[in-house]
């Protein structure tokens, strides 16, 4: 019987890292072979014979589509059986500024909003009539981006989701609604096969062979989790600001009342924590 393990988020937070190093270490294979974020489970044509048969049936199907947690309906998609869930979380200051890096290289370097990694999977989803709809908003989009500094994109977020109830295309604070991931999932799977993780901690030793003990049923000696976030070193012509700035507060409060109810979870579900670093989650935000 195949064993499931969906990296389920969140976007910026290690997960290619994790992936890869699963992969790495004889422990997992891609679900879709070669493919990391396939979607699958998030198409509104969800279509199971996109899964291929295991290469080697030993190893875990790795799905490390970050998307997922973030909407109820696709997590009520996915397999529930045979299931293991890792969502990878991370301080949000680091997460939002590494998701506007990748966001502005992506479009810059790919050729616009059209060969963006994230729109290129969810156009799918459109017929060409509901394309032909959204391509003048993706347009649109995609220039505000490109035209905005880091904390005009902030700002611009708020009010959008103030007057729209949702978030605009190329989001940067989508991916930082940790407790509502979470939550998705502890709503739907047992503690026993939910586990948040911080990617870093995995480089103590330690604690890396106990989560491949518990998460993975793993009980071999591993190599320490590459530390590397993708694009993290490319230029995007804009410096790093400084988030201790009080131009940041507003967006400050919220993340430190998100992560207040993150924590709230944990107890409350009997989520394992052995493997998030919390002192880091709330560095710069309390």
């Amino acid at each position: 019987m195949d064993k499931f393990l969906f990296i389920a988020g969140m976007a910026k937070c290690g997960t290619t890292a994790l992936a890869q190093w699963l992969r790495s270490q004889g422990i997992a294979e891609y679900l879709i072979p070669g493919v990391k974020e396939p979607f699958i489970f998030s198409r509104g044509d969800l279509n199971s014979t996109l899964i291929k048969p295991a290469v080697n049936p030993n190893l875990w199907r790795v799905d490390a589509s970050v998307g997922y947690a973030l909407n109820e309906k696709f997590v009520s998609n996915l397999p529930e059986k045979s299931t293991r869930i890792v969502l990878c979380f991370r301080n949000p200051w680091k997460r939002v500024w590494s998701n506007y890096r990748m966001l502005k290289l992506g479009v810059a370097e790919k050729g616009g909003f059209l060969d963006n990694y994230y729109y290129r999977c969810i156009s799918d989803q459109y017929s060409s009539n509901q394309w032909k709809v959204m391509e003048p908003f993706f347009i649109k989009e995609s220039a505000r981006f490109m035209q905005s500094s880091i904390e005009e994109c902030i700002d611009y977020e708020l009010g959008f989701l103030f007057t729209h109830g949702t978030v605009p295309f190329y989001s940067i604070l989508d991916c930082s609604r940790y407790k509502l991931a979470l939550r998705n999932m502890a709503r739907k799977y047992s503690a026993d096969d939910l586990f948040p993780v911080s990617v870093h901690l995995l480089n103590n030793d330690d604690l890396r062979r106990n989560f491949t003990k518990k998460v993975l049923d793993y009980d071999f000696y591993t190599e320490p989790v590459a530390k590397e976030f993708s694009l993290e070193g490319s230029d995007i012509g804009e410096g790093k600001p400084d988030f201790s700035s009080v131009r940041f507060d507003r967006i400050r409060s919220i993340f430190a009342f998100e992560i207040k109810e993150f924590e709230a979870l944990f107890p409350r579900f009997g989520i394992c924590s052995e493997f998030i670093d919390f002192d880091e989650l709330r560095e710069n935000v309390f």
